[in-house]
């Protein structure tokens, strides 16, 4: 299975957890005697295929005032990007070509057509199923991070795209009417042990997954979020859910790229823990490939 990295995908102006777990992860992959691919940075007319010319001319021009993190936009920042959505764009590519493919990127599904915001500067998972989609592919989202991606709405919304959206916050909430779009809400205090919680959020994944199913996609871009720990939703349930997803695609011949997406440190929540979480993405898409 193609993985993509490069250390540029951290920026120096950036020092989220949610952006250097990347690292972290490129460096447990490559103790388990996995493989990374260094990705060829994204050029601007390949954005401007799918975002605004003129949203996009700021980001390279570097004339936006202001970047997603609250910060100035500035070099450094325009190099993550071009690398991390380089990344999702060879990523998809080598799904295309292989069946299943990822890239240790975050950063993207709050993020619209003519702005970025929520950390999130490009979105490279809308852009990903845009180029799936130019290659034929009936291509569709799976966010499971725990926000919404209004983002990802505000660019595919209008078009032909099924979108399944499972989250465990409100932030950058969105509705729809289209019968291709699954918007569900799933957050419940009470402790996984009791057995509850776990079921009720497997429960959700799993209709996200008819939902796509029934909609006839061949293709998944997977918004891999483990940030639902903070939630409530337990380790081993994310990765049953990772599992789940992993044998749905194989069993339904449904080509996959998967992204890192959302992920942070907490009281309970280490960088090794972290780690870990999303590792269970790349190893339960391994085992299929």
């Amino acid at each position: 299975m193609n993985t993509y990295f490069s250390p540029d995908y951290i920026s120096t102006s950036n020092r989220l957890e949610t952006v250097r777990k990347s690292e972290w992860l490129a460096k447990k992959i490559l103790a388990n005697k996995g493989t990374l691919i260094e990705p060829t940075p994204i050029n601007q007319e390949e954005l401007a295929e799918f975002l605004d010319q003129n949203y996009v001319a700021s980001l390279f021009n570097l004339t936006l005032k202001y970047s997603a993190l609250g910060t100035e936009w500035n070099s450094d920042l325009l190099k993550s990007i071009r690398h991390s959505n380089g990344g999702v764009r060879d990523a998809v590519l080598s799904a295309l070509r292989d069946g299943v493919a990822g890239s240790l990127s975050s950063g993207l599904h709050h993020a619209g057509k003519k702005y970025g915001t929520g950390f999130c500067q490009v979105n490279g998972l809308a852009m990903g199923a845009l180029i799936a989609k130019q290659h034929g592919k009936r291509v569709g989202i799976l966010d499971v991070d725990a926000h919404f991606g209004g983002g990802t709405y505000d660019i595919l919304g209008g078009l032909d795209i099924p979108i399944a959206d499972l989250s465990t916050s409100h932030f950058d909430a969105w509705r729809s009417s289209k019968s291709i779009h699954h918007v569900d809400f799933c957050n419940d205090t009470a402790s996984d042990t009791k057995g509850f919680l776990c079921s009720d959020y497997l429960k959700r994944v799993q209709k996200a997954l008819d939902h796509l199913k029934a909609c006839e996609v061949d293709f998944i871009m997977h918004n891999a979020g483990m940030d639902p720990s903070l939630d409530g939703i337990s380790m081993n349930t994310l990765f049953k859910r990772e599992r789940m997803i992993a044998q749905w695609s194989k069993e339904n011949n449904v080509k996959v790229c998967w992204v890192l997406a959302g992920g942070y440190l907490s009281s309970f929540i280490t960088p090794e823990n972290l780690t870990d979480m999303h590792y269970m993405t790349y190893s339960n898409f391994l085992a299929i490939s």
